[in-house]
């Protein structure tokens, strides 16, 4: 049996945690962390840690930088009632495995216990060391105003505070206005580079000859010109360059970067000698960089940005309850850029009419609607009345979906696509109809305005595939899909097991993360079945033909 340290000042919470983690864990719990606390830890005493923030003389931070600094190897799960970006940063920046925010004790148990079993399987066991001398205290970092605390962000937390400390590059994947550029500057200030520069590239913005020069320079002469520009990545050097919507960087430029990826070396326009430079790269992109084809986006410079983390942002409609933080942070900057000594509040209905609202804008869009109620308001409250919102078309938004779809097909390589595609269509369509109606055909029928057997067995006048097999992650969506609504009670571990993936896979499709969010115990089965277990085999037997 595992022996687990857990370290917190409430004497009650630990004796509770301890209770429910006994039947599988030996658990001893101190008060504090001290040094007899480390000299245990560094003695090999312990598989794991857990480890409360808010201790009274040493923050679990300050002691996660001495376990760091004396090389002791455990794996060490914080646990706050916290719900500070910057503390989970701050966490995983310096070692932690992962940051959990205090809750009942059944659910905290719940969620630990997955998380336990995780590092015992992962984290190598290490020699005890011995103890250097005390070090001093540690200081968590200014960075960007990071704001929001719904599972989804604290995965994006801790993945900056895992990749702010090494050199790879980073991939920021979200829609316009979900936070990308925040991101990147957070990455850049939690790491060794923080004091260097962090130079941003707007690959949009510039056409071809501009945006070369832009990002390499050029010699005196070149053009007529008569002086020497350094570019935008030798300025970067020993810091951070930020290329803002990567997706757009022409393919000839895409060579030119891979080569800076991979030998560090820069040519000025007009020049023949390389410039050696040190530079991190960050990218970040709206558009799904692997729908792009071959012929547009170089595969090897994706699998370049890609070998450190791909952080992928929600959108807003997908952290609604992020929205009374969001919406506090915004009034008060606004206030404080009015030179206001006052900040305004918002009346309770502004949160119905907020989550209302489908945000094709994002964190962006909340933000100008915050800026124009303050204009609009009459009084020290901000009112439902004074958020007015733009009007938004859901075709646009649908047209981008299916563009993707379309160019993703394109770049498969396969042919009669026009059948593929329908087939793909048909089922994405019933699956995911079927799901948000609860299982109700009926309802599903009247949303479609077509009888389901119509869409199964209709006769479509059109050129069928000869391939109509579906790629392997729009099955797995699919399917996960099924077991979401026929097995609402299960956890994220099972669902992930029954798959045969990850659970971070699940967390990361932003649709399965948003059903799993949604799920409750009382959905209805799908017409025509009785049990749980039925549906699901009938499922699967439709699988197999």
């Amino acid at each position: 049996m595992a022996k687990i340290l857990l370290i917190d000042d409430d004497a009650d919470f630990s004796s509770r945690l301890r209770r429910g983690l006994a039947p599988d864990y030996q658990v001893t719990c101190l008060e504090e962390a001290d040094a007899a606390a480390l000299e245990r830890l560094a003695g090999g005493e312990f598989a794991l840690l857990l480890l409360d923030n808010g201790l009274p003389k040493v923050s679990g931070i300050e002691f996660l930088e001495r376990l760091e600094g004396r090389q002791v190897s455990v794996p060490v799960i914080v646990v706050s009632y916290a719900d500070d970006p910057q503390l989970i940063i701050a966490a995983k920046k310096r070692g932690a495995f992962h940051y959990v925010q205090k809750q009942q004790t059944d659910e905290m148990v719940k969620e630990l216990k997955p998380l336990i079993a995780e590092a015992l399987a992962i984290w190598p066991q290490q020699p005890p060391v011995a103890l250097p001398p005390e070090t001093g205290k540690v200081e968590i970092l200014p960075g960007p105003q990071l704001v929001g605390n719904c599972r989804a962000m604290r995965a994006v937390y801790q993945q900056i505070g895992q990749s702010a400390p090494i050199a790879q590059p980073v991939l920021i994947v979200g829609e316009a206005g979900t936070g990308k550029d925040l991101v990147a500057r957070a990455i850049h200030d939690h790491g060794p580079r923080q004091a260097k520069p962090f130079v941003v590239v707007r690959c949009n913005t510039f056409d071809d000859d501009l945006l070369r020069d832009e990002l390499f320079g050029h010699e005196i002469g070149f053009r007529g010109e008569g002086k020497l520009r350094k570019g935008k990545i030798e300025y970067a050097s020993e810091g951070t360059l930020y290329l803002d919507e990567v997706s757009e960087l022409p393919r000839a430029l895409q060579d030119e970067v891979l080569r800076v990826l991979e030998e560090q070396q820069v040519t000025r326009l007009g020049g023949n000698e390389p410039v050696q430079v040190d530079v991190r790269i960050l990218a970040s992109s709206r558009r799904d960089l692997y729908a792009i084809p071959e012929s547009k986006f170089r595969r090897e410079l994706l699998a370049e940005l890609t070998t450190g983390e791909t952080i992928t942002l929600p959108p807003l409609r997908d952290r609604l309850d992020d929205l009374e933080a969001l919406a506090k942070h915004f009034l008060a900057k606004e206030a404080a850029r009015a030179k206001k000594s006052r900040v305004p509040v918002l009346h309770g209905d502004c949160q119905a009419k907020f989550r209302g609202h489908p945000w094709p804008g994002n964190v962006r869009e909340l933000q100008l609607v915050l800026r124009r109620a303050l204009l609009h308001r009459r009084g020290p409250q901000i009112l439902a009345d004074d958020l007015t919102f733009e009007e938004h078309s859901a075709e646009p938004q649908m047209a981008a979906g299916l563009q993707l779809a379309v160019s993703s097909a394109l770049g498969s390589g396969k042919s009669h696509l026009f059948g593929l595609l329908l087939d793909m269509l048909k089922k994405e369509l019933l699956a995911l109809t079927l799901q948000e109606c609860g299982g109700d055909e009926q309802e599903a029928e009247k949303r479609l305005g077509v009888s389901l057997r119509d869409i199964l067995h209709g006769e479509n006048k059109m050129p069928q595939s000869t391939d109509a097999s579906l790629p392997k992650e729009v099955e797995r969506r699919i399917r996960a899909l099924v077991f979401i609504q026929t097995y609402p009670d299960w956890t994220v571990e099972q669902f992930a097991e029954k798959l045969k993936v990850s659970t971070a896979t699940l967390y990361r499709d932003p649709l399965i993360s948003r059903a799993l969010e949604l799920r409750k115990t009382d959905r209805r089965l799908p017409r025509g079945f009785k049990s749980r277990e039925g549906a699901v085999e009938a499922f699967d037997d439709s699988e197999k033909e």
